[in-house]
């Protein structure tokens, strides 16, 4: 069974990718707390992914703060961003609870996601 804490860890890094992947995201935006650590990291970076669950709904949130590239427009960016967080995140709770039952699970079998992207500036 996988801990929430690994969860979110995984969650980070799949929306990171995701987010990084699409087109008219200049970078991911890192906090403060990321620039410190950039030195010493040995997993991809997240910075600029916020991932966290609350438990009364059974509910995963996740953040995305990112720059824009210039020729794009930024809704289409937050939308294009928004659509392929939220598919690579629905992938990695599918694989997960599918591992732990050995089924795909409904929607109300902890798979709820939902994603907000922040567009912080432009490049």
């Amino acid at each position: 069974m996988v801990s929430r804490r690994d969860m979110a860890a995984r969650l980070a890094q799949e929306a990171a990718a995701a987010a990084r992947g699409t087109d008219g995201v200049a970078f991911l935006r890192p906090g403060l707390g990321d620039v410190v650590r950039g030195a010493a990291r040995l997993a991809p970076p997240t910075g600029g992914v916020r991932v966290r669950y609350e438990a009364d709904g059974a509910h995963w949130r996740i953040g995305i703060q990112l720059v824009a590239a210039q020729d794009h427009r930024a809704v289409d960016v937050t939308r294009a961003v928004r659509a392929a967080v939220e598919s690579a995140a629905h992938a990695v709770l599918v694989e997960a609870v599918a591992g732990q039952e050995g089924s795909v699970p409904a929607a109300e079998d902890g798979c709820h996601v939902s994603v907000s992207v922040t567009i912080t500036g432009v490049a």
